[in-house]
């Protein structure tokens, strides 16, 4: 740095020598290779052979960044950990956008199946929530809303209640609101919007480059700018004008939009529910052929047709129920002796309950059915809980025979 010319030459060639070491030098773990496609991924490691796994190999998930899946022939199921994976965040978020509904189908239907899923803190069944410290429970009917913040809390929200009935961070969380979801789907769903969090990120990542590419810029130039803030000594020939001309990062640092990795189709089985507002998705299948055409509840009193009814797969879904619901006339009155703190008799009224269903089509959010029922369960509830106690009526639901028979003739019908 001695002499000018020899520290404007040799600064910016130390920088680029650095920037090349850290860039080429290879990672700890050795150098891997992993490449999405539609069907699934394939990961390679040096001196390993390639694994290729396809999205429906997928059994569950370990923990964040690690996935069971049972390799085509294989005896036994295998990690796949994709860990030393943090500068491409897109590319697991790809993986796990994938992953997660065929987790969430294996679950909900072990779950129609009556067996228990947990969730840390949580135990989820096909009837209610439950909190595995306490034991308390919340029915699904009782559901009102389900909320994932920070992408490991839930919040849960109960009908008539002011406060939350639960808050905390969740293992899985973004698995759990959808299990929760998928058994509850008159529920309002909470979730951060996939295409919103990687335009973040993409403006995270060109601030970034602008920054480095500026103090790279910056250090570039330090030598040049001391000398010439020193300036040439009295018996030295004054050096005549320079033209520098720094390049423009903006080409460089302006990251190219990421392609959607389903064009026409949403990034859950949760947002065709704009269908219910006249959106179809162009990329979903047409419902035609022989059923039965999987079904995605908007809104309205909770399905449980049969398995095959439902996927967690956005390229199967063919149609949407949208489903609202209304009150009629007091059927009969719900009496209980001695509840609360305070022993009170309380009465309520159990009204009918009626539904109406509009069945749409996933592709072009035309109308291809409309359905209406009384809800015929009009049994009172045995007991009273919590804020159930200050409730002035309970409504009688369908049973599901009665919503299965009302659909079963659109989702399993031959269509031309």
């Amino acid at each position: 740095m001695g002499i000018p010319l020899a520290g404007a030459l040799l600064a910016p060639l130390a920088i680029a020598s650095g920037v090349g070491y850290a860039l080429l030098a290879p990672p700890r773990h050795g150098r891997r290779w992993l490449v999405v496609y539609e069907r699934g991924f394939v990961d390679a490691r040096r001196a390993e052979p390639a694994r290729v796994v396809l999205w429906e190999w997928t059994l569950g998930r370990v923990e964040a960044g690690v996935i069971v899946v049972r390799l085509d022939g294989a005896a036994e199921p295998t990690r796949v950990a994709l860990d030393g994976l943090e500068p491409h965040a897109d590319l697991v978020d790809a993986i796990d956008q994938r992953v997660t509904p065929v987790i969430v189908a294996h679950l909900l239907a072990a779950v129609r199946h009556g067996e228990q899923v947990v969730f840390g803190p949580l135990a989820v069944s096909a009837d209610a929530i439950a909190e595995v410290t306490d034991g308390v429970h919340l029915p699904l009917e009782r559901l009102r809303s389900v909320r994932l913040v920070g992408g490991d809390r839930i919040v849960i929200g109960e009908v008539g209640a002011a406060r939350a009935w639960f808050s905390g961070a969740v293992p899985a969380a973004p698995v759990a609101v959808r299990v929760i979801a998928g058994l509850r789907p008159t529920a309002s769903v909470i979730m951060p919007d996939p295409a919103e969090t990687l335009a973040e990120r993409v403006r995270q990542r060109r601030h970034r480059a602008v920054a480095s590419l500026a103090g790279l810029v910056a250090l570039a130039l330090l030598p040049g700018v001391a000398w010439a803030a020193v300036g040439p000594t009295d018996d030295e020939e004054p050096a005549g004008p320079v033209s520098t001309r720094a390049a423009s990062p903006s080409s460089e640092s302006t990251a190219s939009p990421t392609p959607s990795l389903s064009p026409g189709l949403p990034e859950s089985v949760f947002q065709y529910s704009a269908a219910c507002v006249g959106r179809g998705f162009p990329g979903a299948p047409a419902y035609q052929g022989a059923g039965p055409h999987p079904i995605h509840v908007h809104d309205g009193p909770s399905v449980r047709g049969p398995a095959n009814w439902y996927t967690e797969d956005v390229t199967k879904i063919q149609l949407v129920i949208c489903g609202a619901s209304s009150t009629g006339r007091v059927l009969r009155k719900c009496e209980y002796l001695g509840i609360g703190n305070d022993s009170r008799d309380v009465t309520q009224d159990m009204v009918l309950g009626r539904y109406a269903m509009e069945i749409r089509e996933a592709r072009t959010a035309r109308v291809v059915g409309q359905v209406r029922f009384d809800g015929e369960d009009d049994k009172c509830r045995l007991g009273l809980f919590g804020r159930q106690v200050d409730e002035k009526q309970q409504v009688s639901v369908p049973f599901g025979s009665q919503i299965e028979a009302a659909l079963t003739k659109y989702v399993d019908a031959y269509v031309e």
